[in-house]
């Protein structure tokens, strides 16, 4: 049951939250999908420790990257102890096995944040890069979201959000996804003899990393909307048990909802408003398609926020969805097609105290380009 190799104990309600194990078991259960362990004890043998902690150490999906150990006894002979084993069982070094404390951890972040921007201020100036430039960035990126998965593993982090650091979720998400484009056309370079190397022979980025931090967010956005599944898809008597395990499952969903919400507001405040609807009325969405439903919602947002742009603007709709599709990164590319289907006369005529017409295309252009990144990349999110 806790291995969850056989489908029935795949299902949320057949889960284990909690297991106490015994000490001729401790090296021997299989939980890969088990986060967190407790050690209520001296320590142990080194062979012990290694064998215990791989319990919880082991990758389960691409949700949990990361094992954490909580120890309640001697924690200097603990952290010592720990330190001699995995020495004995790395040839000699501890490597990066263990992640940093708190405090070395999130100044690295800090760090590896700053020389994010010292070599990409923001993230619009990375198209206009050179081909050096954009190593760099994806080399300093790479290290910046290695550093970002360590920190979101720490309790201290919980209530805390990149906001806090100085960066918007809007930002993170752009820089993101320029990473992969500038991964995109390196491999590309790769495979047409190039080697990922700087001019002085140094490998400055690897091709083959896979982002941990923010394949995290996305991992959180299914698994919401299967929660959600599981909820409005269930068919089975209502009786009092079963509508505590229900409340259960929904406060569990909510509090996933809001974490994400710190990230991506838009996206959060959407699947909240599914949530709040089957709070309201449990049938709501009874044998519905969640996923389904919720991109339907999506779209509507998108289209409310081209529907007011093109009014505001006198420019056709059609035209707006044209040029926000072919957007790369939340910069417009054909500004041409906005100019030749707006209309500058009615827009000057029915608009109080209007710009003038040299001002007019450009400031129409960074407010959509703005609207794009705000409202329609946190929308197409997942």
């Amino acid at each position: 049951r806790l291995a969850r190799k056989i489908d029935k104990f795949k299902s949320c309600d057949q889960q284990l939250d909690l297991v106490i194990v015994v000490d001729r078991l401790l090296t021997g259960f299989d939980a890969p999908c088990m986060s967190t362990m407790y050690i209520d004890r001296q320590p142990f043998s080194p062979h012990d420790l290694i064998q215990a902690f791989s319990r919880t150490n082991r990758i389960f999906d691409k949700n949990k990257m990361y094992g954490q150990i909580v120890t309640f006894q001697a924690p200097a002979r603990f952290k010592k102890a720990v330190d001699d084993a995995i020495k004995l069982y790395s040839a000699g070094g501890t490597g990066k096995a263990l992640a940093g404390d708190w405090d070395i951890t999130e100044k690295e972040f800090i760090e590896a944040l700053t020389q994010l921007r010292t070599v990409a201020q923001t993230p619009n100036v990375i198209p206009s890069m050179s081909t050096k430039e954009k190593k760099r960035f994806a080399s300093s990126f790479q290290k910046f979201d290695h550093l970002f998965a360590q920190l979101r593993a720490f309790v201290a982090f919980e209530g805390k959000s990149l906001s806090d650091y100085g960066m918007t979720e809007q930002e993170y998400e752009a820089y993101a996804a320029h990473y992969h484009n500038v991964i995109e056309a390196l491999k590309g370079d790769r495979e047409n003899g190039g080697d990922g190397r700087d001019e002085g022979g140094t490998v400055i980025v690897d091709t083959d990393y896979e982002l941990m931090a923010y394949s995290h967010v996305k991992i959180d956005y299914e698994y919401i909307i299967s929660l959600i599944q599981n909820i409005v898809s269930s068919m089975e008597e209502e009786t009092p048990e079963r509508a505590a395990e229900r409340q259960k499952q929904i406060d569990e969903i909510s509090s996933y909802i809001d974490e994400l919400s710190k990230d991506n507001a838009k996206l959060g405040g959407l699947m909240k408003q599914i949530l709040d609807d089957i709070i309201e009325d449990k049938n709501a969405y009874r044998g519905q398609n969640i996923a389904q439903i919720l991109e339907e919602m999506k779209q509507q947002a998108i289209d409310l926020v081209v529907s007011d742009f093109s009014d505001k603007w006198y420019v056709d709709r059609e035209a707006v969805y044209y040029v926000m599709e072919h957007s790369k990164n939340g910069e417009i590319r054909d500004v041409n097609v906005l100019k030749e289907k707006s209309n500058f006369t009615e827009y000057k005529t029915n608009t109080e105290n209007p710009l003038p017409k040299f001002r007019y295309n450009a400031v129409m252009k960074s407010e959509l380009e703005g609207l794009v990144r705000e409202e329609i990349i946190p929308l197409r999110s997942k």
